[in-house]
């Protein structure tokens, strides 16, 4: 006997290899998404695999928020750039 058999299945843990398994299934581009959002919901059955999908939810909206806020600097930068250089180039050629 296991020391978890008296466990209900929607309470027993998840093994080392479990938790890789579907961080792999979770990465997967389209099906992974689709199916996180499926275990976050709760349709895995367990407990561990419902907040597992969860926090990689939380963390993936949080990767999404912390690229759209560099994609913006990126670009206000760039516009900062072209609009500064002008001002410099013309100052530079009207040194000499």
């Amino acid at each position: 006997m296991g020391k978890y058999d008296n466990v209900p299945a929607e309470y027993k843990p998840i093994g080392m290899w479990g938790y890789l398994g579907y961080e792999i299934l979770f990465t997967l581009p389209g099906v992974g998404w689709i199916i996180l959002i499926i275990f976050a919901c709760g349709a895995s059955g367990n407990e561990n695999v419902k907040n597992f999908a969860r926090s990689y939810f939380c963390l993936f909206i949080i990767q999404a928020v912390i690229v759209a806020i560099l994609i913006v600097a990126m670009i206000a930068a760039e516009i900062d750039f072209w609009y500064f250089s002008q001002d410099f180039i013309d100052a530079l050629n009207n040194f000499g």
